[in-house]
């Protein structure tokens, strides 16, 4: 049940950070929604994998430390938003020369992407499984 709480709290701090970088700070990304998934990914996983590492600020609420994803998520947001591009403004280019095609994000940033997901997954799941302290009985 703590595991679904942290999941839920992760995802609540995951779509508010992203809706404000997107919506808020006009930073966009490849990928649907202009990037809004992609951001709510990255906060996502940041914000669950922190708060099981992190020493819990503050108080818990039903066993989530929410106060750590919360901060967790704030400066993750905040990275991405000092290092994201801003929206392009929109130009059009003249008849006789066409409009030129987006260009696509290169398959390095995919791939660390990825590697991202993959080690915040682990270092989340790992805290679950493998880095469990005993409590006393």
């Amino acid at each position: 049940m703590v595991i679904a709480l942290n999941l839920l709290m992760a995802l609540v701090v995951a779509v508010v950070f992203a809706a404000i970088l997107v919506y808020g700070f006009q930073r966009r990304a490849a990928g649907p929604m202009a990037g809004f998934l992609f951001f709510a990914v990255i906060l996502f996983f940041a914000a669950w994998a922190g708060s099981v590492w992190i020493t819990p600020i503050g108080t818990d609420q039903l066993g989530v430390p929410w106060m750590t994803m919360v901060l967790v998520g704030l400066i993750v947001a905040m990275i991405i938003a000092a290092v994201g591009a801003p929206a392009p403004a929109e130009t059009t280019a003249p008849d006789e020369e066409g409009v030129e095609p987006p260009t696509t994000v290169g398959w390095g940033c995919g791939l660390l992407f990825w590697l991202t997901l993959a080690v915040l997954l682990i270092a989340a799941v790992a805290r679950y499984t493998w880095f469990v302290t005993p409590t006393p009985q």
